[in-house]
């Protein structure tokens, strides 16, 4: 494979991997990597912690992740060449990418065992791969972030599904601060719809803007998120202070 550093944990980040992956995909669809530092071992403990205690744990929520979807092998690979030196400048991660396409796209997974890292990589490469093309993806500059594991519990659903569970010891509870619309400046407030619980805006229908819950409970620990409007590639800044949380739309300088 093109520049890529294994480790020799090589062996044994596929043999944990493949007790994560997707029931029908041969192991051959992957390629792992990793650095010399990354802790593969937490792949198999994070799934064990689900399961005993019915909810996502540290392990599985302090997994942050950077998912890419290049449209050509030629992308693909100069993805490869970039995380060759990206190992290196961040040796406790690890990841894996697709040998073949799927609807016309491939993926690449970057695992990070930090938001601080991840956040760091993805400022990093937000800017790099624009330069060289790879890039914006569709309209948009944003490069998507997840968290909480790469897998689907039986049991329990996918993990955004079961995540709620994960936050329910939060000190802060929503209902003691005010979320603001970045358009109108009104409240948010918590709604249901058919794709489950959001904040949406009190002006509505005059302002329709509206966030998934999910995004608002990770703020809440983490202090700071971001969220990518799908109907228009729009991304947003969400961040708590003190007794606010301020939503701001984010525009991305390529230098």
């Amino acid at each position: 494979m093109v520049g890529v550093v294994y480790t020799q944990i090589e062996e044994k980040l596929i043999r944990e991997n493949e007790i994560v992956r997707e029931e029908g995909v041969p192991k051959e669809y992957w390629t792992y990597f990793s650095g010399e530092n990354a802790p593969i071992i937490n792949c198999s403990g994070c799934m064990e912690e689900v399961k005993e205690n019915g909810r996502p744990g540290s392990l599985a929520m302090n997994c942050w992740k950077l998912l890419s979807f290049p449209s050509s092998i030629e992308k693909l690979n100069l993805i490869k060449e970039y995380l060759s030196e990206y190992v290196k400048r961040f040796p406790s991660t690890h990841g894996k990418w697709s040998n073949r396409a799927s609807e016309g796209r491939y993926v690449v997974v970057w695992y990070f065992g930090s938001k601080e890292e991840m956040w760091e990589a993805r400022e990093l490469i937000t800017k790099e791969w624009t330069k060289s093309g790879i890039l914006p993806i569709e309209r948009s500059y944003y490069l998507p972030y997840q968290r909480g594991g790469n897998y689907y519990e039986p049991e329990l659903g996918h993990w955004r599904t079961w995540g709620y569970k994960y936050y329910s010891n939060l000190k802060t509870n929503p209902e003691n601060v005010s979320i603001i619309c970045p358009y109108c400046e009104s409240k948010l407030t918590l709604r249901s719809g058919r794709f489950g619980e959001f904040y949406g805006c009190l002006s509505y229908p005059e302002c329709s803007f509206a966030i998934p819950k999910l995004i608002i409970l990770e703020t809440l620990e983490t202090e700071y998120a971001e969220y990518e409007r799908w109907k228009d590639h729009k991304i947003f800044r969400v961040e708590l202070n003190n007794k606010q949380i301020i939503v701001q739309e984010k525009k991305i300088k390529i230098e």
